[in-house]
């Protein structure tokens, strides 16, 4: 039942392009991987206890514990693909392949402006009274 109804389905689900839902998936898988480990302790201890045997393997376990590693490399696989497309920004040619007298620096346009707009600007400008300083 463990197998079937839980571990396959959250299996099924790792091929989501989604990180979080993997996470937590990753997160539900070591849970039931736990739990599949303390259930056997505790029926190991229940069968000593009656002295009918020794220990307990459930299935569940190994099949839980593959599919965390199953779960750990997808999350590493989202991760470098990320990491790739990043680097992949990173090495893009940022450069103008222009030469740069066809696009104008934005500090050369903006001394153009100041040059041409500031000294018209300034004949309104009354003149300066020599007695009020």
């Amino acid at each position: 039942m463990l197998c079937d109804q839980i571990c396959q389905p959250l299996t099924e689900h790792l091929s989501s392009q989604y990180p979080g839902q993997i996470v937590q998936i990753l997160t539900n898988l070591e849970h039931f991987e736990r739990a599949c480990i303390e259930l056997q302790k505790e029926l190991a201890e229940q069968r000593k206890a009656r002295r009918s045997g020794g220990s307990v393997t459930l299935a569940a376990t190994e099949q839980f514990r593959s599919a965390r590693r199953k779960a750990e490399k997808r999350i590493f696989e989202l991760v470098k693909s990320k990491i790739d497309d990043l680097t992949e920004t990173a090495e893009y040619d940022w450069y103008v392949s222009q030469p740069s007298h066809l696009h104008p620096c934005p500090h050369t346009t903006r001394r153009h402006l100041l040059t041409n707009f500031v000294p018209t600007g300034n004949q309104h400008i009354p003149p300066q009274n020599p007695a009020s300083t």
